[in-house]
Order: structure tokens, then sequence, then C-alpha cells
């Protein structure tokens, strides 16, 4: 991360220390922003997550390919969130301590006319995040595969790994070590990358929203919300993201899942 955009970040979090335990989401031009006292996050105009600010740190990701939502009908037809999408995006404010940021999305060429609606909600004093998600297409098109609430940082932010469930964890510099790539195709009720002072988790509560970790090497990652096939007239997604402190690993997002788990 350049000096630049490290000394940007330092002034984010300077400035919004006044509003420490609220909640705000706001429209810049064309694109939105999400922030409480945990995360800054910025939404381009086609929906996708472009840049994670973890406040507890004062440092962030950022790239074009950081939300990488996507729809593959064979192997040279791909369709991008970031890139071949349409979105119009809306601000509703469910209480003070609650704000959702939801998008219409579509993807004009798709030969089903694919149609998503996006929610986001966001909390006061908490670093979760819901995330609703609602595909739908006009007829039964057979998708080789779909990606949903997925990120790719290839950047090395990250230093360790972790999952749930049977419960595991280990370092990316020292697991690709000696593997050009190791992929976890199992599903787990919650995954994280994470580093000393902060973690990205994604967690869900049932079989049909679990995630897991692609790891490529010890600066290339995948955490996927949803990785399948799709052949029905629509599909359905609801998980939490965690994006907050670590304090050293990954307990944090592993209380959060038992937390959200018990309220089911």
């Amino acid at each position: 991360m350049s000096s630049f955009l490290l000394m940007l970040v330092f002034v984010f979090c300077v400035q919004d220390v006044c509003f420490a335990g609220n909640v705000r989401v706001t429209r810049e031009k064309r694109n939105f922003v999400a922030e409480n006292n945990f995360y800054r996050i910025n939404f381009s105009k086609t929906a996708s997550i472009n840049e994670i600010i973890f406040k507890d740190s004062c440092k962030g990701i950022k790239s074009n390919y950081l939300s990488h939502d996507s729809l593959t009908l064979n192997s040279s037809k791909n369709f991008y969130l970031r890139e071949n999408a349409i979105a119009e995006g809306s601000i509703k404010e469910i209480s003070k301590t609650e704000k959702q940021l939801v998008f219409r999305v579509s993807y004009p060429k798709t030969p089903s006319n694919v149609v998503a609606d996006y929610v986001y909600t966001f909390y006061a004093d908490k670093p979760i995040i819901k995330v609703d998600i609602l595909m739908r297409q006009d007829k039964n098109t057979s998708w080789l595969l779909i990606r949903l609430n997925e990120f790719g940082i290839n950047n090395g932010f990250f230093s360790d790994w972790a999952v749930g469930e049977d419960e595991k964890s280990g370092s990316l510099s020292k697991d690709t070590k000696d593997q050009k790539a190791t992929n976890w195709k199992k599903s787990y009720n919650w995954s994280a990358l994470f580093t000393d002072e902060s973690a990205l988790g994604i967690i869900g509560l049932d079989k049909n929203s679990q995630s897991f970790i692609h790891i490529y090497g010890p600066k290339k990652q995948y955490i996927n919300g949803k990785f399948s096939k799709w052949n029905s007239k629509e599909i359905a997604l609801k998980q939490y993201l965690y994006i907050g402190p670590s304090y050293g690993g990954y307990k944090q997002v592993r209380e959060w899942a038992q937390k959200l788990a018990s309220k089911k």
C-alpha cells in the first residue's frame, strides 16, 4: 500500500472519531460509502465493493477485483458485477442504529435477463454486516458457475486463514510455501482471513450459505460466499460479513458466528 493511501486512511480515521457508535451510509457522487466505528466500505456505481478500511488499524484493502461476484455461462462467457452490470442504489434508514444500502442490479447482456437485488444492512457498534442477495432470471438457463459475496485479495494484506465447523487455521505463507495452489472445496459455517490487527470473515447460518477459502499463494486468496452451479429461476443467499479487529486471531469471527447462530 502506498504511503499516499495510508495517509488518506489515517485522515479518515482521525476525522471519524467523533462519529464512533453511529452508522452512516452516504452517496458520494455516483458511489456509496458505509461506515461505523469499525469500518469504512466504498461501493462502486455497479454495486461492487472496491475498498475496505479497517478503522482499528487505519489500514485498508483496495482493488477493482475486491468484490468478485460473477456469472459463468461457459469457459468463454463471463459476466462480472464490477464491469458487466448496471445498478441503481438507494439508502434506507431502518433506525438510528441500523441502515440499509439496496441495489437493483441487471446484467443486460445475459441470455436470460438476470436481475439481482443486493441488500446490505449496517449496524452501529457492530463489526457485522448482513448481506441478502436474490438473483432471478427469465428462463432456466444453466449457469456453469455463480459466485456471490466473494472477495479477491491479491496484495498480500492478510497473513493467516481460519475456517469453522471442524475448526482449523494456518499461516498463508507457511501453508503455501511448497504448493502452487491450496484449495478448500468444503463449505464451512464461517471463514476468515486475518492479520494481527484486522479480520475479514464470512458467516453463514445454514448449508445454503456456508463459505470457504481459496488460497493460491501467500499473496493471493479468495474468500467465497457462494460458489456453485445455477439452473433455476432464482437463487438466494443470506450471510454476514465480519469486518473488524482480530485481536491477534480469529476468535472474534467465531464468536459472532456463534451469536448469530443462537438467534436463528
